[in-house]
This record gives C-alpha cells, sequence and structure tokens, in this order.
C-alpha cells in the first residue's frame, strides 16, 4: 500500500512509519516539521502540512491507498486537531477515492471499561483536569468517523509507553479488555500497520493493552 501517516514526527508516529517501511509500503509522512523526521529510505517521502489546512491535506491525499492516523497535541487546552483535521481527511479521502483510515483514540472514552476502583477514580480525576479537552475532541473525531462512508477503524489505547516493541499484546475488536493498563507506542504502531488489510476491524472499534 501507499499509505499517508499524519503526526509522522510524532513519538507514536515515528514508529507507524517504521512499522509501515519494514512492512513493505510506501509512506508519505504528513507532518508540520518535515526537519523533524531524519529518516531517510526509498519509499518515504515527507511533506510539510497541517492537518487543519484542507488544501494541503487533498494534495497529501493524492496517489495514497490508505491514511494511518497518530496525530496529537502538546497543550492542554481546547483544540480541534483530531475532530477538525479528521473532518478534512475524510473530505480528502472521497475526493481523490481513499476508504481506509486507522486513527489512535483513547481507552478514556470508554465509561464502562474494568479497572481497579483506586485507578478508575485517580484516571477520572486526571480526565476532569488535565485532559478533558483532548478526550472532547477525540470523541467528536470518532463520531465524525462513524458517520462517513469509509472502511474506518478507532483504535482505543491506555498509558502510551515507551517500551521496546514485543508483539506480545491483547486486542478486542468491537469490544472492551479486561483492565487496559497501558501499550508500548512501538506495538501500537505496530497494530496500527498490521490491521490495515483485516477487514474484520473495519467500521468499528478497537481496544489494544498488554
Amino acid at each position: 500500500m501507499d499509505l499517508l501517516v499524519l503526526g509522522a514526527a510524532g513519538r507514536t508516529g515515528r514508529h507507524a512509519v517504521d512499522s509501515a517501511l519494514a512492512a513493505g509500503h510506501a509512506v508519505t509522512a504528513y507532518v508540520r516539521r518535515p526537519e523533524a523526521i531524519d529518516l531517510r529510505h526509498e519509499r518515504l517521502t515527507v511533506v510539510r502540512g497541517d492537518v487543519l489546512d484542507a488544501g494541503a491535506v487533498a494534495g497529501a491525499m493524492a496517489g495514497r491507498d490508505a491514511v494511518v492516523s497518530a496525530l496529537g497535541v502538546k497543550g492542554r487546552g481546547p483544540t480541534t486537531v483530531f475532530s477538525a483535521g479528521m473532518a478534512n481527511v475524510l473530505a480528502a479521502m472521497a475526493a481523490h477515492g481513499v476508504r481506509r483510515v486507522v486513527a489512535i483514540s483513547t481507552v478514556g472514552l470508554d465509561p464502562e471499561v474494568e479497572a481497579p476502583l483506586l485507578q478508575r477514580l485517580v484516571a477520572n480525576l486526571i480526565v476532569a483536569r488535565v485532559l478533558r479537552n483532548l478526550y472532547q475532541d477525540q470523541a467528536r473525531m470518532e463520531e465524525v468517523l462513524a458517520g462517513s462512508d469509509t472502511d474506518w477503524t478507532v483504535v482505543r489505547a491506555p498509558l502510551l509507553t515507551d517500551r521496546p516493541a514485543s508483539g506480545n499484546y491483547r486486542v478486542a475488536v468491537g469490544g472492551r479488555l479486561r483492565r487496559p493498563e497501558r501499550i508500548g507506542r512501538a506495538d501500537l504502531a505496530a497494530y496500527l500497520v498490521s490491521c490495515l488489510d483485516q477487514p474484520d476491524t473495519y467500521r468499528t472499534k478497537v481496544m489494544i493493552s498488554y
């Protein structure tokens, strides 16, 4: 496949680029700062752009087969990067006949996920005080994807770590895992790429964790 990777300069996005190249895909890394990508590869193209720039997204989409979104934000204030950005991505996909998109979201959007009581209380406090704006926009992104005519997959991840890739993790397609606590960015990225050609993940949410 020829993949467009959003957020390719981020801590998970870089792993997604590596995983895609290792799997034999061609990769267009869509980043605001191309200089942040120091990797050189014959199947890697780095394109400068902002996901909130609809025209730039449309230009980068031409010729692609699928999209992997590893978008993230650094601040804690209100954001539309996930929702408005994905709306631009979906419009570009429609214009260029691209159907497949995989996007990272968060386990925190599932109010019924099983976790120890203390962990749930701490998580709720963190969401209320720190991650509220992030989670609100990720929820809007999920709604935008669910309302689209694409083969989308939302991958809900718990706490992200820098643990080296192990290939040993759990996934629940269309359901939830028991006590999802953490996942390494490298393993998360590897799953994003590996599920691209798995029809059972189309138009559903997947939960991932160790």
